[in-house]
């Protein structure tokens, strides 16, 4: 009990907030009218040509890929093509079929829907669950601005075929 107050007492302020956050978006949603905003209150030219202008955007997605551990792509936009690099087991190199600035940046995620399992936790009264446990990195070489270089590993740290999601941004 002794435990709970100092927990209260500690975030009080912040359950305050949350109930006055929440409070007032549920009262607007309760108090709007069915359909109350519409054309005629949505004035035209209200988002001019300035507001889509490049410099205001902090980034697109250009390029997308999702690859399965043995290098097939199975979904993608930008024309992704891999090839696995066979001496490094979880070495991949997705080309793309447009190139990019360098100002771009690459980020990739293990899919554990394309992955094999790699982990087995016991569940207490019930089967053991299976899941594939790593982490990937992806990097493009400035020299090769249509090229990124994905590498997969394992919990351990271990270069591992597994497969994953990778993506440009600019």
């Amino acid at each position: 009990m002794n435990r709970i107050l100092r927990h209260i007492r500690a975030n009080a302020i912040a359950y305050l907030a949350l109930f006055v956050a929440l409070g007032g978006t549920g009262y607007a949603a309760y108090s709007l009218p069915a359909a109350s905003v519409g054309e005629r209150q949505l004035k035209n030219h209200s988002i001019d040509p300035v507001k889509f202008d490049p410099k205001f955007i902090a980034g697109t997605v250009r390029a997308w890929a999702v690859v399965a551990s043995n290098g097939r792509v199975v979904a993608g936009g930008g024309g992704p093509k891999v090839s696995a690099d066979a001496p490094y087991p979880g070495a991949f190199e997705v080309r793309w079929g447009a190139r990019f600035p360098s100002v771009c940046g690459t980020t990739g995620s293990i899919d554990s829907s394309h992955s094999p399992t790699t982990e087995q936790i016991p569940v207490p009264g019930n089967a053991a669950a299976s899941f594939s446990a790593g982490y990937a990195t992806a990097y493009s070489s400035g020299g090769r601005p249509s090229a990124t270089f994905v590498y997969t590993y394992d919990q351990r740290g271990q270069l591992t075929p597994l497969g994953f999601d990778v993506v440009v941004i600019c």
